[in-house]
């Protein structure tokens, strides 16, 4: 073409040989993998060769050097408990054992005529001095029949175990009461006076016929017992129906021992039923009434609540009083003024040849009007010069 001259044959082999071999060594660059300690790759890019301009080399910055490298994260403790037992408001947290009310309902029927529990409290009293009761248990009874060497397990019928109940031996013998009631209504021995049993019968007649098992009534004393296992304000119920007294145990006394007296007995029971709610007087029975229940609030507790109140009344108060003076400063920029007038600004201020000065002012008080301010009338006593 025109204009143009031709490339010697020897200069245009130079350059297709420069060509390949800066070909050859990207593409060897590339396929060879740098590797590092946690087995990844990290790339590095080749210098950048200088172009050869006029027999001099022109500086050209290396490219920034590429990794993919992870940095491993900080360790840390997991937090699998937390995750399980306080999430979603503690609600699988594990129920407490000390956390439980009991109350024995009585058959009215059966204490119409007693004189120690047929009184709606004595039956209270009776539930708070329950110190240990354990929860139902049950043993399943199976058989094994033999098929061609093979077992085959099936159940015919459930067992109810007995539940033991702790009492503590109180002062008000409401615990002995009870068991005594209850002794003197199924039997006939605690009726007859201490001469009758002085008296010899091996040959000779009785003087009555009343003796051992005989009920005052033809219904069962104790009609039901309620446990409620409690948790997060609500309630776990196990109601044992038609229980009965299979053993009683009173307490031992010790001459070495410091141990307080208490009572225990076992019951027997024909059925079991489950209930869950809310904890409130009328849903758990016996439970948070009146009687020994103290519903006023401790005055240190009182006490501590208004301290802390006050305490947030003034941490509030301060952060208001904060927020509206930062928002109430106003800045202005003053004409260059005389650094020797900055000790005394109530003195009217001489101008001087130096930079300008920033005021900051409150906007609610007055400020000297010899001030000269730029587009702007300070209205305020100067507070800081920055």
């Amino acid at each position: 073409m025109a204009g143009l001259s031709p490339i010697p044959l020897i200069q245009a082999q130079g350059i297709k040989i420069l060509t390949e071999t800066l070909d050859r060594t990207i593409t060897a660059a590339l396929q060879q993998p740098q590797g590092n300690q946690l087995g990844e790759r990290t790339i590095q890019e080749a210098p950048v060769v200088s172009p050869v301009v006029s027999n001099k080399k022109v500086p050209i910055q290396e490219a920034p050097v590429v990794s993919n490298k992870k940095v491993p994260p900080g360790l840390r403790d997991y937090q699998h408990a937390s995750k399980t037992f306080i999430a979603d408001n503690f609600r699988l947290f594990p129920k407490q054992s000390f956390l439980f009310h009991l109350f024995i309902e009585l058959n009215p029927l059966a204490i119409k005529d007693s004189n120690s529990m047929n009184n709606a409290d004595t039956q209270r009293e009776l539930s708070l001095m329950v110190k240990t009761v354990d929860l139902p248990k049950f043993t399943i009874d199976t058989k094994t029949f033999n098929a061609y060497n093979r077992p085959n397990v099936i159940q015919n019928k459930i067992k109810y175990d007995l539940v033991n109940i702790n009492f503590h031996d109180d002062s008000a013998d409401v615990v002995r009461k009870f068991w005594y009631d209850y002794y003197s209504y199924h039997y006939r021995d605690a009726d007859h006076a201490d001469e009758l049993y002085g008296i010899s019968t091996k040959y000779k007649p009785r003087h009555t016929m009343e003796w051992g098992f005989s009920p005052r009534e033809e219904v069962n004393y104790i009609k039901t017992i309620k446990i409620y296992s409690l948790h997060q304000k609500l309630f776990s119920e196990y109601t044992l129906f038609n229980p009965i007294i299979t053993s009683w145990a009173h307490g031992k006394h010790s001459m070495e021992g410091r141990e307080l007296l208490d009572n225990t007995m076992s019951v027997s029971y024909e059925s079991i039923q489950y209930k869950q709610g809310t904890v409130s007087e009328n849903a758990v029975a016996g439970f948070g009434s009146e009687l020994h229940y103290d519903k006023t609030t401790s005055p240190n507790i009182e006490k501590l609540r208004a301290t802390a109140s006050n305490n947030q009344i003034k941490e509030s108060s301060l952060a208001d009083m904060r927020k509206a003076q930062s928002v109430s400063m106003t800045s202005y920029n003053v004409e260059s003024i005389s650094t020797a007038a900055t000790a005394n600004l109530t003195q009217p201020l001489q101008i001087a040849d130096v930079s300008q000065y920033r005021i900051v002012v409150p906007v609610a008080t007055t400020f000297d009007q010899s001030i000269k301010a730029a587009s702007a009338t300070i209205p305020s006593s100067t507070r800081t010069i920055i």
